[in-house]
């Protein structure tokens, strides 16, 4: 309610602008009572009045997690000998043999191509040499004293933690342990770390910059409006190119050299280049991080876990196609890519098109390539891109959704507990996704329907269904593919209130508009804005099991939260009975096994 007002008080006071400088602290600073119009202290009385007079209603009956399913939480959360992670693609849960977790990591760990043990950690180390520089930015005035004392960071930093997630989706006799111990995408968990602010410095300066190479992909609907009314040859066909381990491979040198060349490409007399390069060098060479009691060193590449990751290794992977594509005699028709994924149409021979990838895959030692092609059609992103209709010679590109082999639609339940809108505007925002992604109206239907079949056992009505299929079928009446699903007749900015979910809170939410909506007639600097109600994350189970650290803490008492648990979920209790008494069975009869 407080943030809430405050940001009233200052749209009021004045029309500067009071947003922070990057790399600060927000700001707490708030105009007087007493230098706040009279409209705005009559709105803020009312609104307070009306949150003494609140009552949070009792919740009536049992809560829907009983007494045997707490204790099941309770053990799984406590079991060392099991680790629970969500699986690499796809939203399934596993559930893993920690010996066998740890089997994995340590294979990995210990390929010296890219790791090495150390004996002792190295980030306090790290966190000296990243003040020094902090403290030569700020004498050389280059960032105010606000801003370094933002970028030192924790005084007591937290290690980095490694971590997998398992790539269940590939062919089970591939895995590591065939059937038994699957391959693991590595994670280094940054948060909290003596660099963590110094990888959101890097990621400020240098994101803006990944994005002006010519093969640059922005998301789905950029790159099917970029297909839109495209037509090619007849002899045309589709490929597609996939960087294998990308971040792992990325060499260091290079990886800044390329940094480098992009930031004297498009020069910005304010920004601190030197000490971006300095914080990149710093962060890539020390990346040191923890797992099961021992401290490793990355020696190689990047990882998945800093905030500059994807941007850095987009724009080694740019660097590294300009060069490599002036080696190429032949080049392809369209050449796109999203990060490590590359979408290109071919109108020459299949083997012009071998002598093309090969001369990509030898550039450089470290980057290989796996390439298909595709006489009519391809997944890419989450579209199937594929030809239509030939004409005179020619033939066009069409697009649907593309629903991946791991894809369980795992969407929410119709009882779960959530604002009553939250349902009906997860399922709209899908079906607005089919219509502007599917060229063709019958590729509409069909991604329809596999959607709703999933929802129906999750409790949703046809009627219910049939009714937001008809709302979102009207705001295509053309089916084009470049709607927008904002609103355009709306110019009205938002003030949002936040919040926790519950229902108690209704009458205040409504009392709060009612004052505002009052108040802003009246008021000019209020005049184009509208009050919103926005609500926070509750803990879910997941938040329960799922830990980044290997060494889980065990409880000896049951967490506190259990007892609001009852009153602010209200899932049924069937599904999160099932869900819990699976879970146990598997710990029970099958230790060994990956689920």
């Amino acid at each position: 309610m407080h943030t809430y007002h405050r940001r009233l008080k200052i749209l009021d006071y004045s029309d500067t602008d009071f947003s922070n400088l990057p790399f600060t602290i927000p700001s707490m600073w708030e105009p007087a009572m007493e230098s706040v119009s009279t409209p705005i202290r009559k709105l803020i009385d009312p609104d307070l009045r009306s949150f003494r007079d609140l009552r949070p209603r009792r919740h009536k009956g049992e809560g829907n997690i009983n007494t045997q399913q707490q204790q099941a939480l309770k053990d799984l959360k406590s079991r060392q000998e099991i680790i629970i992670k969500p699986a690499d693609k796809g939203g399934q849960i596993v559930l893993q043999d920690r010996t066998n977790y740890v089997l994995e990591a340590t294979r990995q760990l210990h390929d010296t191509t890219y790791y090495r043990p150390l004996t002792q950690p190295m980030y306090l180390e790290t966190q000296t040499m990243v003040r020094t520089l902090i403290d030569q930015m700020k004498k050389e005035r280059l960032i105010t004293a606000k801003q370094a004392n933002y970028l030192y960071g924790p005084d007591l930093p937290l290690a980095r933690l490694f971590y997998l997630l398992p790539k269940i989706h590939k062919a089970a006799e591939s895995w590591t342990i065939p059937y038994l111990v699957p391959p693991g995408r590595p994670i280094v968990s940054d948060c909290g770390s003596e660099s963590y602010r110094q990888a959101e410095f890097i990621d400020y300066y240098i994101n803006p910059l990944s994005h002006s190479h010519p093969s640059y992909v922005k998301d789905t609907y950029t790159f099917v409006n970029k297909l839109k009314h495209l037509t090619v040859p007849e002899n045309t066909f589709i490929f597609s190119v996939d960087v294998d381990s990308l971040y792992t491979n990325i060499n260091t040198p290079l990886g800044l050299e390329a940094v480098k060349k992009a930031l004297e490409s498009s020069p910005v007399l304010s920004r601190p280049d030197y000490f971006i390069l300095q914080f990149l060098q710093l962060t890539l060479t020390q990346n040191d991080f923890l797992f099961d009691k021992s401290f490793f060193l990355q020696i190689s590449g990047c990882t998945m876990g800093r905030k500059y990751s994807p941007a850095y290794a987009d724009i080694y992977l740019a660097d590294w196609e300009e060069s490599a594509l002036l080696k190429c005699p032949s080049r392809p028709l369209l050449y796109y890519r999203y990060l490590d994924d590359i979408f290109g149409l071919w109108d020459k021979s299949e083997t012009e098109l071998n002598h093309f990838i090969h001369i990509l895959s030898s550039h450089h030692p470290r980057i290989t390539l796996k390439h298909t092609l595709h006489l009519q059609q391809v997944p890419f992103l989450d579209t199937i891109v594929f030809f239509t209709e030939v004409k005179d010679g020619y033939k066009t590109l069409g697009t649907k959704v593309y629903f991946k082999d791991t894809d369980r639609h795992s969407l929410l339940f119709s009882s779960s507990y959530h604002p009553r809108h939250t349902c009906s505007s997860i399922i709209k925002s899908q079906l607005i996704r089919f219509h502007r992604i599917c060229s063709l109206p019958h590729h509409v239907v069909e991604a329809t329907r596999t959607l709703f079949e999933a929802l129906r056992p999750r409790g949703y009505s046809k009627r219910f269904l049939r009714t937001i299929k008809h709302e979102v079928a009207a705001l295509f009446p053309s089916d084009q593919a470049n709607f927008s699903a904002k609103d355009k007749n709306i110019d009205q900015q938002l003030i949002p209130l936040v919040t926790t979910f519950s229902r108690s809170l209704g009458p205040l939410h409504q009392a709060i508009k009612q004052h505002f909506n009052a108040v802003k007639l009246r008021t000019t600097p209020l005049a184009t804005f509208k009050v919103i109600m926005a609500y926070r994350l509750n803990k879910n189970v997941k938040d329960m099991l799922v830990h980044t650290a290997l060494n889980k803490t065990i409880r000896t008492t049951l967490d506190p939260y259990f007892t609001h648990l009852k009153y602010i979920f209200n899932l049924a209790n069937s599904h999160l009975a099932d869900l819990l008494a699976a879970f146990h069975q598997c710990c029970l009869c099958h230790p060994m096994q990956t689920m």
